[in-house]
């Protein structure tokens, strides 16, 4: 895990100071080793921050070329089949130098092109390759957004960078029409950003800049289901051997590997898996001081059924107070109820390792949201003409998705006593906003409710909540965060099932109820889903909170109805927390 940046100027030369300074803007994604490489005579610059966890020598620094300095990459991420590629490349003729992932996509793109190797490699990534006979520079995110990257092009122009941070700032404005998707979703969908000049890759895409700074942008992954009815049992054991494969394989590593350890069913089973396999394995929990709904005890108890060194961190409303901090790893608003207590966990980790396992991803795969269940029975309850016409018509069939899911996901959704235009002051109203467009962008189908509202999740929901709040919370503290549940062919296989096959109302996760009850006490199935988040309710009694939203930059900038200053508590706890979020972030970036 590491940060990347590069650019590609069109007739100035780059000035490396200030390349170096944007690198170093990231030491916190990669304090153990750093470069810079200038290439075609100054105008492109690759660089690199480095946290060493595969090839810990010097053979694995980067930025990275093949023999004759032709084709030089910059990576972020982890490739786990990295071993197998090898042998096949060593088999095709190539040699290697180090023992590092990254070399074998230096030597990969020389043997199958830029659209095979990203078809070939497993793993979670972003990187850049200059090649330097054809003048060309390829950027590349993974399948799922698991690894951030994001762009900026202009007329002479173009940068790209695992962190806003890491781009030059050639005058960024300050994007006013993304103001509204933040309050209704806690974060700013892509592959928009806060500012107008910068961009997000869009998963499971490359993009192609040509020496004229020609950009074309190209897909090499959709994720595709499957209608499959086969015996659950069968099901059962096809999914147990694909889950233990990719625990095994997200194990790769030089330095030990730990795991966030919730309570839930997810990060209970990646444990079971890891230790299984005869691995120590250390476990991280977090909590909060007198709130319910904590659950760490849950976590130490887990822990000690199981047998991992365990260690724990229990948080006080003084612990609050860190959101300020969290601004500047964010890099954009940013306010689900999660990013707080995944910073602590992390920073907890980081004391004892630099890799760490998490369950992120289990529940869009498995279908273990509650609102999944909720959804399908509203359905099932609905009239038999409502179901006929939504079987007869597709428009209104997804119509009528889309805005079930708005009403259940939505950080601020439409039942709520939000709406944006008590919220927002006039200028940063639209008149013609509909809370649902980023939920019209998933590729539904007509054959199956749940899986279309599991294809949302992954374009939403998992890509800009939850893997946001993975990658900047861990890596804010030098540590590397992989997720087992989201390997591209666990993820298929799932899918390709029928969802009766492996979505059962009655039982929660059915595949990994069937994983795990042989495996643990059961007692530890019947616990209630929490995962890491925080009490909102009680930051309404921090003073600093308050007389900072009172006196701060988005009542100067009048970004909200000046009513709203009177009314606070009126529109609840989650919109005063996406008030002081954006706050922070105004004060640590907008000038």
């Amino acid at each position: 895990m590491c940060g990347i940046l590069g650019e590609l100027n069109l007739g100035e030369q780059i000035d490396v100071t200030a390349f170096d300074e944007c690198r170093d803007a990231m030491t916190h994604r990669g304090p153990d080793g750093f470069g810079t490489e200038v290439l075609n005579d100054g105008r492109v610059a690759l660089g690199h921050r480095r946290l060493a966890i595969i090839d810990l020598t010097d053979d694995g620094k980067q930025p990275m070329c093949n023999e004759d300095s032709t084709v030089w990459i910059t990576f972020n991420g982890e490739i786990y089949n990295f071993r197998k590629l090898r042998e096949e490349l060593i088999n095709c003729g190539h040699t290697f130098r180090s023992h590092s992932d990254t070399e074998v996509l230096v030597h990969g793109y020389e043997q199958w092109g830029i659209k095979e190797l990203l078809n070939r490699i497993n793993g979670m990534f972003a990187f850049a390759i200059w090649d330097d006979q054809s003048k060309t520079l390829y950027c590349a995110r993974d399948r799922f957004g698991i690894k951030p990257l994001y762009y900026t092009h202009q007329a002479s122009h173009f940068g790209f960078s695992s962190e806003i941070k890491g781009l030059e700032n050639q005058g960024f404005t300050l994007n006013k029409g993304v103001i509204s998707d933040y309050f209704t979703y806690g974060y700013i969908p892509g592959p928009a950003t806060i500012w107008n000049e910068v961009h997000k890759l869009d998963p499971g895409y490359y993009i192609e800049v040509d020496s004229n700074l020609k950009l074309s942008k190209k897909r090499y992954y959709r994720l595709r289901t499957g209608n499959a009815i086969i015996d659950e049992r069968e099901a059962v054991s096809l999914f147990e051997t694909q889950f233990n494969k990719s625990v095994l394989s997200h194990l790769e590593s030089d330095v030990p590997v730990g795991i966030f350890l919730s309570g839930g069913y997810d990060s209970t089973a990646i444990s079971t898996a890891v230790l299984e396999s005869n691995r120590p394995l250390a476990s991280y929990s977090i909590g909060f001081e007198g709130w319910n709904r904590s659950e760490h005890m849950d976590a130490r108890a887990i822990s000690k059924e199981l047998g991992t060194t365990h260690y724990e961190r229990v948080l006080t409303d003084a612990n609050l107070g860190h959101i300020s901090q969290l601004a500047y790893y964010y890099d954009e608003p940013y306010c689900t109820t999660g990013e707080l207590p995944y910073y602590q966990v992390s920073n907890l980790a980081s004391k004892h390792c630099k890799v760490v396992l998490a369950g992120d991803g289990g529940d869009e795969v498995l279908g273990g949201y509650k609102w999944h269940a909720k959804l399908l029975s509203e359905h099932q309850n609905s009239s038999p003409i409502k179901r006929i016409i939504h079987s007869l018509f597709s428009k209104l069939y997804f119509s009528y998705l889309v805005k079930s899911y708005d009403q259940k996901v939505s950080y601020m959704p439409p039942s709520s006593n939000f709406t944006l235009n008590q919220f927002l002051s006039k200028e940063y109203q639209d008149a013609n906003y509909r809370t649902t467009w980023v939920y019209e962008k998933a590729n539904l189908n007509k054959d199956s409710l749940v899986k279309n509202f599991q294809l949302i999740d992954f374009d939403t929901f998992l890509l800009e909540a939850c893997l946001t709040r993975a990658d900047r919370s861990s890596m804010a503290n030098s540590l590397e965060v992989r997720v087992p549940f989201l390997d591209h062919n666990l993820v298929e296989l799932v899918l390709s099932f029928n969802e009766k096959v492996y979505f059962k109302p009655e039982v929660k996760k059915f595949l990994l109820n069937e994983y795990l009850k042989s495996r643990i006490n059961n007692q530890f199935l019947e616990l209630p889903k929490r995962g890491f988040s925080n009490p909102l309710l009680r930051i309404f009694e921090n003073k600093r909170f308050k007389n900072d939203v009172l006196s701060g930059v988005v009542r100067g900038l009048g970004i909200l109805n000046p009513n709203y200053f009177s009314n606070m508590e009126k529109f609840g706890a989650k919109a005063y927390w996406s008030v002081v979020v954006l706050e922070y972030w105004l004060r640590r970036w907008y000038n």
